[in-house]
């Protein structure tokens, strides 16, 4: 889905402002969603969905993590539910979802689109955090399989607000760890979630949608 689409659907326009509000704030600092943008994780994800839906005897929908993209896992394991009939136990389901994923972590890799924008920004010295719809379980995983753990890294998961994504509370909560105005904040997203929450925390968004080659492409509010 491109920039457009997400002006025309996600958002309920085709119309743009002529002005954005941020668009000569020089940006302070960089704030990243996780799951199919800075990480190429969504393919394990999908199959550890699936793994664990068929060892509980059902068979997964066709297209199914399509449904799932930009969910916090509660939320996505409610819609699954719906759509399946499964009766298993959440905290059951999602134990053994992730022990799946963390068996094959080493499957995760850096999107070169975005480690590519991510290396940019480092050598500017902009700060960078990243916030994210997984638990602090999975997402501090991904830091380290990324490489990108250090000391006083900020890093924003489900479990540290009371409302995710597309609530602006996650992003929201990192600009202020990072004593930053949300104005001056850019935000990387691939989701139509994701791209919500940093628009109604008033940030610079960026969709680098999922894909070989992408460029990242401005988003602005209806």
């Amino acid at each position: 889905m491109d920039a457009a689409s997400f002006r025309a659907g996600a958002l309920g326009s085709s119309r743009t402002s002529a002005r954005d509000e941020n668009e000569d704030v020089p940006v302070q600092a960089v704030l990243w969603d996780m799951d199919g943008t800075l990480a190429d994780s969504e393919p394990l994800h999908a199959r550890s969905f699936a793994a664990t839906m068929r060892a509980y005897g059902v068979e997964p929908p066709e297209d199914f993590h399509q449904g799932l993209l930009g969910r916090p896992e509660s939320d996505g394991y409610a819609w699954l539910c719906s759509i399946t009939g499964m009766t298993t136990a959440f905290e059951e389901f999602t134990a053994r979802r992730y022990d799946f994923y963390m068996a094959n972590l080493r499957e995760v890799a850096f999107r070169p689109e975005a480690r590519q924008v991510w290396d940019g920004y480092a050598a500017r010295g902009l700060p960078q955090a990243i916030v994210s719809n997984s638990d602090r379980l999975l997402l501090d995983a991904n830091i380290r399989q990324l490489g990108l753990a250090r000391p006083r890294m900020i890093s924003v998961s489900r479990n540290d607000v009371l409302r995710g994504k597309p609530d602006p509370e996650p992003y929201l909560r990192a600009a202020q760890l990072l004593g930053v105005p949300p104005g001056a904040v850019a935000v990387y997203e691939d989701s139509t979630t994701g791209v919500r929450a940093g628009l109604e925390a008033g940030m610079q968004v960026w969709h680098l949608p999922e894909g070989e080659g992408v460029i990242p492409r401005r988003v602005r509010r209806a």
